[in-house]
């Protein structure tokens, strides 16, 4: 293919591209980051879930042993406060006060199977976050 060709091919598939990031969910809306501080000081890192409103969720082992919980939303840390666990399954919900999240989009029961597209979150060493897609 020539010079000229790639280009104007590119320029045909270029309105397409930009649909396709247009609809890409913003994941700093969705996902939290989290900075939990232990009665000693020390401080760890993690992320959450607005569930709509006031509530969030995130692993239990992320705020155990926590003194202090803070959310990071729209680069501001805002302080939260534990609400309900469930050990079993790692789950624990608390509230970031005056917050109004929208609901996050859930899967129906029964949904899930092998193959599905699913994003993880990574806490970069210059404490920026990604998201990176992937199936399960």
């Amino acid at each position: 293919m020539k010079v000229g060709q790639q280009i104007l091919l590119l320029l045909c598939l270029l309105p397409w591209a930009m649909v396709a990031f247009a609809h890409a969910p913003d994941w700093t809306a969705r996902v939290y980051k989290l900075v939990v501080t232990h009665a000693d000081g020390t401080t760890e890192l993690g992320f959450a879930v607005p569930l709509g409103g006031e509530r969030l969720v995130t692993n239990c082992h992320v705020l155990r042993g926590a003194a202090r919980i803070e959310v990071r939303v729209e680069g501001a840390d805002r302080q939260a406060q534990a609400d309900q666990r469930d050990a079993y399954r790692d789950m624990c919900f608390f509230t970031l006060p005056g917050h109004r999240a929208a609901p996050m989009p859930m899967i129906d029961v029964g949904e899930t199977r092998v193959g599905l597209e699913v994003r993880r979150w990574a806490i970069r060493p210059a404490s920026s976050s990604s998201a990176k897609a992937g199936s399960s």
